[in-house]
């Protein structure tokens, strides 16, 4: 079965209107390949491997841009993951324990010291390059398609908010013994906002049975790989924390949205109160509670 994300299937919706409006049947790329092929310089050829290379990109990862936060994001997870590697590792591909936490991995006693930076830091930070390289590859499929829809300051705050969301309650739930890592914190934010964004959507959707099939395959994919990847310092419950981030965030974003369904208010509500339930809740617990552990 080949997955598709809500962006792949938009995309499709795209196109097929631009074939409706130009009566065009074929794919955009065989129109410019068949332009290309009737020049006979060296320069049609490459022009040629350069568009195919694009189209591969796109595929991989739908809306895919050299101008985007989220790229940016993603080669700074590499540059950093490369430097812990190079700077002292257990064993091959595997950063030590004291390098993650040196670069600001989530240690909740040291979160209750003061360092509250670490609850940011810790989403560009993994423990072997299996954990680095499925993070981004999960990010990049989901993102590209969300910075798209609603610009680089609500994917900006989206980012940090749910991987701040989901240390916070990390921290909070497994305070002891505990060194965590890893930017699923964002990925999974970036999951509740196509949650929300499908549940608003429904009504309006072609062909549900397939696309729900798709989604659906793809969530329990990501989801039990996620939950699943070997490495003691992958953070689970914060998986749960970006997850509630970005599903709030999504109904929110959305409020302008036309023909809402009559459930919209309820959940908008539903969302702010998750939003500031979340680290009220977790923050004293963190903060204000002892329990007796040592570093």
């Amino acid at each position: 079965m080949v997955v598709r994300t809500l962006a792949d299937l938009r995309k499709e919706d795209e196109q097929r209107n631009r074939d409706a409006e130009t009566g065009e049947a074929l794919p955009l790329i065989r129109a410019e390949t068949r332009s290309t092929d009737s020049s006979i310089s060296s320069g049609g050829s490459a022009s040629v491997s350069r568009t195919t290379a694009l189209r591969v990109l796109d595929l991989l990862f739908p809306y895919f841009r050299l101008r985007s936060l989220l790229l940016l994001i993603s080669v700074a997870d590499w540059v950093v993951f490369i430097t812990t590697l190079a700077l002292d590792s257990e064993m091959p591909l595997v950063p030590s324990i004291g390098i993650l936490v040196t670069f600001g991995a989530n240690v909740p006693p040291l979160v209750a010291r003061g360092q509250v930076w670490r609850l940011l830091t810790a989403s560009f930070l993994h423990a072997n390059l299996l954990h680095v390289a499925f993070n981004v590859f999960f990010q990049l499929r989901m993102g590209f398609g969300i910075e798209r829809r609603y610009g680089y300051l609500k994917f900006a705050l989206l980012y940090a908010a749910a991987a701040i969301y989901g240390n916070l309650l990390s921290a909070a739930a497994l305070f002891c013994g505990t060194v965590k890592v890893g930017a699923s914190t964002a990925g999974f934010g970036m999951m509740g906002v196509e949650m929300a964004e499908l549940a608003l959507s429904w009504r309006r959707l072609q062909h549900r049975d397939r696309l729900l099939t798709n989604i659906i395959s793809f969530f329990l994919l990501m989801g039990l790989f996620a939950f699943t990847l070997n490495g003691g310092y992958i953070d689970q419950m914060g998986h749960l924390g970006g997850l509630i981030c970005g599903l709030s965030l999504g109904f929110l974003y959305n409020k302008d949205m036309q023909d809402k369904p009559r459930w919209w208010s309820f959940a908008m509500w539903c969302s702010v109160f998750l939003l500031v339930a979340l680290p009220a809740s977790c923050v004293p617990v963190i903060f204000a509670v002892n329990r007796g552990c040592t570093l």
